[in-house]
C-alpha cells in the first residue's frame, strides 16, 4: 500500500528529475501554454508517517487569494513565463487535517474525466494562460486500496492465431493443475475475460521466464515473431485510469511491458478492463480482457485475455488492506 504523502514540491525544467525520494508526476503544468516546464512531485517520507506529517488536502490559489490559516503556499507560480499571462497561480497543501491522507494524484484533461475514488480539485492549472485544460485529481487513503501495477504483452491483438490459443489454453491448464479453478476454454463464453496465474507452477515454465509470474512479469518474451502494435489504455468501471497522457494510450507489442502504478480505494465490485483503441482498425475500442475486483480479492497476476482478438496480457494487480 502507498504511504501518505508528506511533502509537495514544484519540480522545474525540461526532462527534470525528482530529488531522490521524491516522485513526479508526468505531466508538465503548462502543457500548450509555453512558459517554465514545471511538474508536481511528492515524498512519502517512511519517517513521518503520522497524522501531523500527512497532507489532507490541496487547493490552488489564484492571484492574491490568501493563503488559509495553517496551509503551505509553495512560490512558484504555475503560470510563470506563459506566452499569455493574465493570473498567477500556486498551489497549497495543508498537513493534518481531519480527512484521510491523501497516497496519490493524477493530472486530468477533463472536469467529466472523474477518476473512481479520486476527488477532482476544480482548478485548472492553465487558468489565464490559455493552454491546455490541466486539474489535479487526488486519492485519499481508504481501508482497502487496489494498485494496477504494471502490464505485459505476450501476444498483442493482431497476433492472432495457433501460439496465442496455445498460450491460453496452457495457462488455463497449468493454474488449474497448481490448485486453481479449471477452466474449459472451449466451453468459455467468447470475448474478453481474465484468470489469476499466481505462481510460476500455474502459469507454466513454458510461458513465462523466470522464478515466479511476479517477479517474472518483466522479463516474458515473446517468440511469435512480427505484430503490429496495439494501442493500449485500462479503464476502471469505464472510466480510462491509464495512460493519462494527451494521446491516451501506450503502444504494446509482443514482449513489451509498462509500468502502470494506478491506486485507488477498493470499495465494492470495480471492473479493470485492458483496452486497444483500434485507431486503424473498425473506430471502435476492443476489450482484451477484463475482471471484476472486490475487497476480497486477493493480490494476483492477472492473465487478460481474449479469444475473439487473440490477446494475452499479463497485469500484475495489488489488493492491500488498511492495518
Amino acid at each position: 500500500m502507498k504511504l501518505p504523502i508528506t511533502d509537495i514540491m514544484i519540480v522545474q525544467g525540461e526532462g527534470a528529475s525528482a530529488p531522490p525520494g521524491w516522485e513526479k508526476l508526468p505531466t508538465d503544468l503548462n502543457e500548450a501554454a509555453g512558459g517554465s516546464w514545471l511538474y508536481i512531485g511528492f515524498r512519502r517520507d517512511p519517517a513521518l508517517q503520522s497524522r501531523e506529517h500527512w497532507v489532507t488536502d490541496i487547493r490552488v490559489l489564484i492571484d492574491n487569494e490568501p493563503t488559509p490559516d495553517g496551509w503551505t503556499k509553495l512560490p512558484t507560480d504555475l503560470n510563470q513565463y506563459t506566452n499569455v499571462h493574465e493570473h498567477n497561480v500556486y498551489l497549497a497543501y495543508v498537513r493534518g487535517g481531519p480527512e484521510s491522507p491523501i497516497v496519490d494524484g493524477r493530472i486530468v484533461r477533463d472536469r467529466k474525466q472523474l477518476i473512481p475514488g479520486y476527488k477532482l480539485i476544480d482548478h485548472d492549472f492553465n487558468t489565464g494562460a490559455r493552454g491546455s485544460t490541466l486539474l489535479l485529481s487526488v486519492v485519499r487513503q481508504s481501508q482497502v486500496m487496489l494498485t494496477i501495477e504494471r502490464i505485459a504483452c505476450k501476444f498483442a491483438s493482431t497476433g492472432f492465431g495457433s501460439a496465442a490459443k496455445s498460450m491460453i489454453d496452457d495457462v488455463l491448464d497449468a493454474a488449474a493443475a497448481a490448485g486453481g479453478t479449471a477452466v474449459n476454454m472451449s466451453e468459455m463464453a467468447k470475448g474478453p475475460h481474465a484468470v489469476a496465474v499466481g505462481s510460476a507452477a500455474a502459469a507454466g515454465e513454458a510461458i513465462l521466464k523466470g522464478q515466479g509470474v511476479r517477479s517474472g512479469i518483466k522479463e516474458i518474451v515473446s517468440n511469435a515473431g512480427s505484430s503490429i502494435d496495439d494501442d493500449v489504455y485500462i479503464t476502471v468501471n469505464g472510466v480510462p485510469v491509464w495512460p493519462l497522457t494527451h494521446i491516451g494510450i501506450t503502444k504494446l507489442g509482443n514482449g513489451d511491458a509498462a509500468e502502470v502504478d494506478f491506486t485507488m480505494p477498493l470499495t465494492g465490485d470495480t471492473v479493470v478492463t485492458v483496452m486497444d483503441s483500434d485507431t486503424f482498425g473498425s473506430g471502435f475500442a476492443d476489450e482484451l480482457g477484463k475482471a471484476t475486483f472486490t475487497p476480497d480479492s486477493k493480490s494476483n497476476c492477472y492473465m487478460f485475455f481474449n479469444q475473439d482478438e487473440g490477446s494475452v496480457y499479463f497485469v500484475d494487480i495489488r489488493v492491500d488492506h488498511l492495518a
